[in-house]
């Protein structure tokens, strides 16, 4: 929750911002509606310790397939048998199977 003297980061909103979020990148603030998050995304997002990004500062395919990477390598230390079915792989080859599939990705792009 933020005071109403911060103006919205979407361009064609008027509005002051006295709920929503903030972007981590261009520090801006959004309207919960504003950021165009499901419910429950923006629930996810609102926790300590998430990061978000406006949809502005997504426009830079890198950086969202770098901020991907980085989340699914937590992720998968985090869960290690969610990885993958078999239970005598550990988080480390998960993470090394995440990062080349979204390095191949991140290639094709550019």
């Amino acid at each position: 929750m933020v005071g109403s003297s911060f103006k919205c980061g979407q361009p064609n909103c008027l509005f002051p911002v006295d709920e929503g979020m903030q972007c981590d990148e261009c520090k801006k603030w959004s309207h919960k509606m504003c950021t165009r998050l499901s419910p429950a995304a923006y629930k996810r997002c609102s926790k300590p310790n998430s990061h978000w990004l406006c949809m502005f500062c997504c426009t830079n395919k890198t950086t969202l397939i770098q901020e991907a990477m980085s989340l699914l390598a937590v992720a998968c230390r985090k869960n290690n048998s969610g990885c993958v079915s078999n239970a005598s792989t550990d988080s480390e080859d998960c993470v090394s199977v995440v990062d080349v599939l979204l390095q191949n990705a991140l290639n094709n792009l550019l």
